[in-house]
Order: structure tokens, then C-alpha cells, then sequence
């Protein structure tokens, strides 16, 4: 048996923090770099529509034209002679 002399890590992955790298890890990590960038960034998106969506809803939901005082009194005398037409002549309790 013969002994042989050299460096014992031979075989023996890097430490921490070590300059070497095996490639199929670089290229695992920027893949998943990416995916994580792709994430965010769908991410980021979707918060800016959600935002843009919640102060577009408020501005179209607000009333433009109010109702004029005059037809809403004249459709509420309206409905009036129209219940007593119905209950036979009997007024409303107001």
C-alpha cells in the first residue's frame, strides 16, 4: 500500500463564501433569480392596476347630474294621487 501525498480536498466541496462555484449552480441560481424578478415584477403590476382600479371606481360612481327638485316633487305628487287611486280613496298616513 502505497501512501500518496497531495491536498486533501480533493472532492470536498468549497466552504462558504469560496470562489468556486460548479456551474449547474450558477445556472441554477440565476434561473431562479429570474423567476423571482419575473414574480415581483407581476407582482408590482397588479398592485398598480389594483390602485389604479380603486380611484378609477370612486370618480365614475359619483353622480354627475342630481335630480331637479321640481320633477322629484312633481313625481312625489304623482305617486300620491296614484295610491289613493289604488287604496280606493283612503289618504296616506303622512
Amino acid at each position: 500500500m502505497g501512501c500518496r501525498s497531495g491536498p486533501l480536498t480533493k472532492g470536498v466541496p468549497s466552504a462558504p463564501g469560496g470562489s468556486e462555484k460548479i456551474p449547474q449552480q450558477v445556472g441554477r441560481r440565476q434561473t431562479v433569480l429570474k423567476l423571482r424578478e419575473e414574480t415581483m415584477k407581476i407582482r408590482l403590476l397588479l398592485a398598480l392596476v389594483g390602485l389604479a382600479i380603486s380611484f378609477a371606481l370612486p370618480t365614475l360612481a359619483q353622480q354627475k347630474d342630481a335630480p331637479d327638485p321640481q320633477l322629484r316633487q312633481a313625481l312625489l305628487a304623482l305617486a300620491k294621487k296614484f295610491g289613493l287611486i289604488l287604496h280606493g280613496g283612503r289618504g296616506s298616513s303622512e
